[in-house]
């Protein structure tokens, strides 16, 4: 798949979030806390990727959740910071990507990411497209992106009580191929992935994982595709791909077939509660070999 095909194809994509309405009062995981933010498990040589120096040399002031602007790599980006008023000690981080066409306040709006972040005690960072780019940083130069990320763990990291071991992304369709491309970049300062409708492929090449990281990929089956007139995209055959190669590579996968075709799965929201809060950098999985709390559409991944 070219890249020049992955970008047409995404252009037009359309997303739809549903459901999210019975939740859970919250999924964290007591096993998966940490003890002056290093999680007893972890093997104690086993540290996060070293925390970058603000490439604009200074951070914002995360004085109260919201819209925040910062230069990164030397271009102005707006991203969304979402915390509970009282900062409770070690929260984890998600890292949210909206699709391409859409912004940081439509995934906001849909999913109700700052009520979560609240309610969670968690820190939810929702980034906006960098103004004038085509999609995010699987196409073209990815260093805006990656600086982008890099920035804001660091400014995180200084300014809010984070947990550098419990940091974790998400995203759907162009968003969900940024999480695929974040996660093999960037695999030394994740915890975890939550990817839908993403994967690698002709226009995106597998590249090795720094350490062995669960991942849940999420699809809408074989209706999962967007059919530009010229060229479809499968994202059930890059979902696939990436799967086939993590598993050859010994990683643990979750795999999630809603059959909705390219849509997010009814149950986003939960699912992203019980997978993403319940990961820490370093540590085995406990999802494996039952994915408890997870829709029964959910499977685990063999080689």
């Amino acid at each position: 798949m070219s890249q020049r095909y992955l970008l047409t194809a995404l252009s037009c994509i359309s997303l739809i979030a549903c459901g999210g309405e019975s939740l859970p009062s919250g999924s964290l995981n007591d096993e998966n806390q940490t003890d002056g933010g290093v999680p007893a498990e972890v093997t104690p040589d086993y540290t996060p990727r070293e925390l970058a120096i603000p490439s604009a040399g200074t951070c914002p002031s995360f004085d109260a959740p919201g819209k925040f602007t910062l230069t990164s790599n030397g271009v102005e980006r707006n991203t969304y910071v979402f915390f509970p008023p009282e900062r409770p000690e070690d929260m984890p981080v998600v890292f949210a990507w909206h699709p391409l066409g859409y912004s940081a306040e439509a995934l906001n709006s849909w999913l109700d990411l700052d009520g979560m972040a609240e309610r969670l005690g968690i820190v939810i960072v929702v980034p906006n497209l960098r103004a004038g780019a085509q999609t995010w940083g699987f196409y073209g130069d990815p260093s805006y992106d990656l600086t982008l990320f890099d920035d804001l763990r660091t400014c995180l990291s200084d300014e809010l009580n984070v947990d550098l071991y419990r940091v974790s992304t998400t995203g759907m369709s162009a968003g969900g191929l940024w999480s695929t491309f974040l996660s093999m970049e960037r695999s030394d300062a994740l915890a975890t992935a939550f990817i839908m409708s993403g994967g690698t492929g002709m226009g995106m090449a597998y590249k090795p994982l720094d350490h062995q990281m669960p991942v849940i990929l999420a699809w809408g089956g074989p209706n999962d595709t967007y059919n530009t007139g010229s060229f479809t995209i499968y994202f059930e055959d890059t979902t696939l791909d990436f799967a086939g190669n993590l598993l050859d590579n010994g990683h643990d996968v979750v795999l999630c077939d809603h059959g909705l075709g390219h849509l997010m799965p009814a149950e986003v929201v939960p699912m992203m509660e019980t997978w993403l809060l319940n990961h820490t950098l370093g540590k085995p999985s406990s999802f494996f070999p039952e994915p408890f709390g997870l829709p029964d559409y959910c499977v685990i991944g063999t080689p």
